[in-house]
């Protein structure tokens, strides 16, 4: 094999790839959640005035958070956890950090199953390709 030849990429390094590959999208997949569940329209209201005038609209979570009663910071710290264990994930699996990725996986899967009767739908693709990234991570190992 002369210098200019190059092998072709052994088992492993495929799977590194790949876990890498599902914990950058796991990553982008639960920062888009946490981004949706702060942003996005999460409330639905309808109110009738005393003359019969209907209005509804919906709010973002912004508008909910900040605008009931003060400041509902205690609210914000959902999407915004889920926002760092999307980002600890994707940066441990693009570095191939196999401890740090179970640790973004295993909380986020922790943090869906606790929100999922209510946000927790939302970051399951992550938690999946998390846990995913995770075990290829492991395999390769």
């Amino acid at each position: 094999m002369t210098a200019t030849e190059q092998s072709p990429p052994s088992a492993a390094s495929r799977d590194r790839g790949l876990s890498a590959y599902l914990g950058a999208v796991a990553g982008a997949a639960g920062l888009a959640a946490s981004l949706f569940v702060l942003f996005g329209p999460v409330v639905r209201y309808t109110t009738q005035s005393s003359d019969g005038t209907v209005r509804t609209g919906t709010l973002s979570g912004i508008d909910y958070l900040l605008g009931v009663e003060g400041a509902q910071f205690a609210l914000l710290a959902w999407p915004v956890l889920m926002a760092g264990f999307a980002l600890l994930g994707g940066f441990a699996a693009w570095n191939g950090r196999t401890a740090a990725l179970w640790v973004a996986a295993l909380g986020l899967t922790g943090f869906t199953l606790v929100g999922l009767l209510t946000i927790g739908l939302l970051f399951a693709p992550a938690a999946l390709l998390f846990l995913a990234a995770a075990t290829l991570a492991v395999l390769r190992d």
